[in-house]
């Protein structure tokens, strides 16, 4: 996961494709492990910070431009969320 936030961060080739699938592969695996959603994202964000991303306090209106970085930052988080709680199918979970 942190080579491909790293990559994403200088803008490699194909950074968006594999830091899906690295978030969806670290998400799944957590999941099975049992981890509360919390840690999961507790541990997502440390994978962040190790890659020198801040999260940004701005606004959340998606008209807005943000810092491209902070944009890599939200997208990570909200992939990872969104991962956790659908099914291995990519659908939402019922039971949640």
């Amino acid at each position: 996961m942190l080579r491909a936030v790293n990559s994403a961060a200088i803008g490699g080739g194909n950074s968006a494709d594999e830091l899906d699938a690295a978030a969806k592969a670290l998400v799944t695996q957590l999941r099975a492990a049992h981890h509360p959603p919390e840690q999961v994202l507790l541990q997502i964000k440390q994978i962040l910070a190790d890659a020198g991303l801040r999260p940004s306090h701005g606004a959340s209106d998606g008209a807005v431009i943000h810092e491209p970085h902070a944009t890599l930052y939200r997208s990570v988080i909200e992939s990872s969320i969104r991962y956790y709680f659908s099914n291995s199918d990519g659908n939402e979970r019922a039971n949640v």
